[in-house]
């Protein structure tokens, strides 16, 4: 497996104001978050304000619970205001359709409306950010991109290549 953010037994942490896109291995297997955790202690973690570029052909999980998943790992009410943007694998094809986000394991809870039935995401968006060229690595926003409105903050130019 692999992951743009791997939490293992972390406490405490703030995922906030990132890009992650492109996350799998060689065998198609991946997801923009995983996290660890042990049943009877509490992590506090946070994932907020982010921009998850998936890939459907690449991977199709958004959240993966390596030893099983709980409240407990990271608060439904702390998992917030991201953006969460299907890139399709042709230009001509639009986002992926509907029925990816229908996955069963898709979270750990199931798929995207079990997710949210249990409070994650709640004010997250499915959606465009608007990157200025992300197919050659500039993930700056274009000015109108909805991801300013959730709370993200620009990239600093001498990282997103401005």
């Amino acid at each position: 497996m692999q992951a743009n953010i791997f939490v293992h037994l972390g406490r405490n942490n703030r995922i906030w104001n990132n890009v992650l896109a492109n996350a799998t291995n060689k065998e198609g297997a991946g997801a923009p978050l995983q996290i660890e955790g042990k049943l009877g202690y509490t992590f506090n973690n946070s994932f907020e304000r982010n921009i998850v570029a998936l890939h459907r052909t690449q991977t199709h999980m958004l959240v993966d619970g390596v030893s099983g998943f709980d409240e407990e790992y990271m608060n439904p009410h702390d998992v917030r205001r991201n953006i969460y943007y299907p890139v399709a694998h042709q230009p001509d094809e639009p986002g992926s359709p509907p029925s990816w986000w229908e996955l069963t394991d898709l979270t750990p809870l199931g798929n995207w409306d079990a997710w949210r039935a249990a409070g994650y995401d709640k004010d997250s968006v499915i959606g465009d950010p608007l990157f200025v060229d992300a197919a050659n690595g500039n993930f700056c926003l274009q000015k109108d991109s909805a991801a300013r409105e959730l709370g993200f903050e620009d990239i600093p130019d001498e990282v997103c290549m401005c």
